[in-house]
């Protein structure tokens, strides 16, 4: 599948350069060809393929939830017992769909316009991801036994942050570009890194690490790169002589390579605007 990946994205750039050879320029005006920069502020919505990892289960991590809820450090775990009420207790259910919230992509783009209807685009995104979810415990209160009611339930919040970026590199074909109005499709490869940043639970509003060591490395975070590539629509129009507003959708297709045992392909998508001077 990365061969895949690569082989598309390579494949998007050869063909946006084959275009440009066989465009006919003389029927351009060869006073707009100019370099462009600008901001990317917009929305990203990622697949969550990859959200289990922040699920504390020891399926994950030997050093999840349940390393301190039932592990052999015995001042650990009497926390635990004393805020429970009991040494009776168990953990019912982890996350059902584990997913990330939401994600603000905020970025740098820069071009050359080649002609009116071909431009040269490079995206440089950042994105901070958010967990945030729940895992259910189970607790045995001796007292209520004789209830219908034997077993409380109460819900541990789960959270996680992993930082991402995107590398864009890719052309804008424009099918419209009248009055200063510029209604284009790109096509880009994508090259992307991931970083696991947080990961903890808490307890009695007390905060608990969930560890997720590399190669026996406890100081290294869970890192990794991916491929891939991707189609987008967008819409520049004029604000003034020099700035433009660029509104565009993204739709990628690529690896995010958070582990070794976790290097899942899955679409992504974004949505925003960007600020172009010119």
């Amino acid at each position: 599948m990365k061969f895949k990946a690569v082989l598309f994205s390579f494949s998007v750039l050869l063909s946006s350069l084959a275009f440009s050879q066989t465009y006919n320029y003389e029927d351009e005006d060869t006073t707009k060809t100019k370099f462009f920069i600008g901001v990317n502020l917009g929305g990203h919505f990622v697949n969550n393929k990859t959200a289990v990892f922040y699920s504390g289960s020891p399926s994950i991590t030997q050093f999840g939830v349940e390393s301190f809820l039932f592990g052999n450090q015995p001042q650990v775990r009497q926390v635990f017992i004393d805020y429970f009420g009991t040494t009776e207790y168990n953990i019912e259910e982890y996350p059902f769909e584990p997913r990330y919230q939401s994600a603000f992509e905020l970025g740098l783009n820069l071009g050359f316009q080649i002609t009116d209807g071909i431009a040269f685009f490079l995206d440089l995104n950042s994105i901070s991801l958010r967990y945030e979810q729940f895992l259910t415990v189970g607790i045995d209160v001796p007292q209520n036994q004789n209830s219908l009611e034997p077993v409380r339930f109460e819900k541990l919040p789960l959270f996680g942050r992993e930082s991402r970026f995107n590398f864009n590199l890719g052309t804008q074909l424009s099918y419209y570009n009248e009055n200063g109005t510029n209604a284009y499709l790109s096509l880009f490869g994508n090259l992307n890194g991931v970083q696991l940043e947080e990961n903890y639970f808490e307890v009695n509003s007390q905060r608990y690490d969930i560890l997720h060591p590399v190669d026996g490395n406890f100081n290294q975070k869970p890192s990794g790169l991916g491929y891939g590539g991707g189609a987008g629509l967008g819409l520049k129009f004029e604000v003034t002589e020099d700035i433009l507003a660029d509104i565009y959708y993204n739709l990628y297709y690529n690896q995010i390579n958070l582990a070794e045992n976790l290097k899942p392909y899955g679409f992504h998508n974004s949505v925003g605007i960007r600020v172009l001077w010119h």
